[in-house]
């Protein structure tokens, strides 16, 4: 016969009816103990305490671009296929980013802490390693966020003294900022020397591409190729419109006149002279060898004076980018720096950041009586469960199982 396992309301309800005192009394323990603990945390040292207050100074910031100023590595490029060959396209973010690792680096924690009017190894009762524990106490108070609609900056720093706080935050916002600036002037530097060196080879190449370009158009009797192969299209047409007309003119005379005419006879010398002129003229021979173009080699000559062109043309625009750049780059290192524009000083908190001791009492309280109904369900579970005999048999092997031999006879001993 199946047995009956439907649980109902009523059944739940009467469960904890049954076991009230052992949700009742935990509840009212924890809540007990929650409070005690937190009015204990609330009175004891703060530097002692296990839940201190804790206080938060603030400051909000954003980067002002004024005269000249710019990021290093991003005026001027705008949507430039140039410049992003060049790799010169960045953004506000590379400012940010440069902030957040100088405030979070070690060597602007450590010149923080190297204040005279800071003893962080005392006040954090820093030990031994006394640099690296300092390092991570420091980054654990500092926070940085970033607003991405407005690009705003907010640096805070944390402490369970108010006035602690607001003096490390009112010192480390100027230090940062001298500190920025310094690396960005030292950015402005490699960036001026990085073109100026970009344009003693951008130079070189260009001077080259023009020799050979110069030397080529040397070798072939080139000047303007455009308007010499529009001219000698031309007159290879009319030299070859002559020549058919001659030809007809001669077989007309040879109709009723004799070869041996001297009409004859001049006309077809004259014939001959155009055909040598015209054969000089296609290879660029004899009196065409110095100011014109081979006819024959044209579609070859073409291609590489274009390619030669092409060359020049490209280095031309890379040397004038970079003198662009260049100039762009003295005109930043005689303007002002893009300077931190403070929006918000730092004050000294009047309200705590943290914790909320009720919300730590409610839910403190919340989880033991949970734990409490969790414990009746439990041991009402194994009760009715012990009054089956085959789940009785099942229980006392599996506390057999769980027994460790020999320790029974020892405690005995014992």
């Amino acid at each position: 016969m199946e047995q009956d396992t439907k649980i109902s309301m009523y059944d739940v309800l009467l469960i904890l009816a049954k076991g009230k005192w052992l949700i009742i009394i935990p509840t009212i323990c924890a809540m007990i103990f929650s409070f005690s603990f937190a009015l204990i945390t609330k009175i004891n040292d703060p530097r002692k305490s296990l839940m201190p207050d804790r206080f938060t100074s603030s400051c909000e910031m954003v980067f002002m671009q004024t005269g000249n100023s710019a990021n290093p590595f991003a005026q001027g490029t705008g949507s430039n296929p140039m410049a992003a060959l060049l790799n010169l396209t960045s953004g506000q973010n590379t400012n940010t980013m440069l902030l957040e690792k100088l405030l979070f680096g070690e060597t602007f924690l450590l010149e923080l802490a190297a204040s005279p009017e800071f003893n962080f190894y005392e006040i954090y009762d820093i030990r031994h390693p006394q640099k690296t524990n300092l390092i991570n106490r420091l980054k654990e108070s500092f926070q940085f966020e970033i607003d991405e609609k407005s690009s705003i900056m907010t640096i805070s720093y944390t402490d369970v003294d108010p006035q602690l706080a607001w003096k490390v935050l009112s010192k480390a916002v100027p230090l940062l900022e001298t500190r920025y600036k310094t690396l960005y002037r030292n950015q402005l530097d490699e960036k001026f020397f990085f073109f100026n060196e970009q344009i003693k080879e951008a130079e070189a190449n260009l001077t080259k591409a023009n020799q050979q370009l110069f030397a080529f158009q040397k070798t072939n009797g080139i000047y303007n190729f455009e308007s010499q192969v529009q001219n000698q299209f031309s007159i290879y047409t009319a030299t070859s419109k002559e020549i058919l007309n001659k030809e007809l003119e001669l077989e007309f005379l040879t109709e009723y006149r004799p070869k041996t005419d001297p009409t004859v006879i001049q006309k077809v010398k004259e014939i001959q002279k155009s055909k040598e002129l015209l054969k000089e003229f296609e290879t660029g021979s004899g009196r065409y060898s110095m100011n014109v173009i081979p006819m024959n080699n044209l579609q070859d000559l073409s291609a590489q004076y274009a390619a030669l062109k092409r060359e020049v043309e490209l280095r031309q625009q890379i040397y004038l980018l970079l003198r662009q750049q260049q100039e762009a780059a003295r005109m930043e290192q005689s303007g002002e720096i893009s300077a931190l524009q403070i929006l918000e000083y730092p004050q000294i908190p009047e309200i705590k950041s943290g914790p909320s001791r009720g919300k730590f009492c409610i839910f403190f309280t919340a989880a033991v009586m949970f734990l409490s109904v969790f414990f009746v369900f439990f041991k009402t579970f194994v009760g009715i469960t012990m009054q089956n005999r085959e789940d009785k048999e099942k229980i006392e092997a599996v506390k057999e199982a769980l027994k460790i031999k020999g320790f029974g006879r020892r405690k005995r001993g014992f």
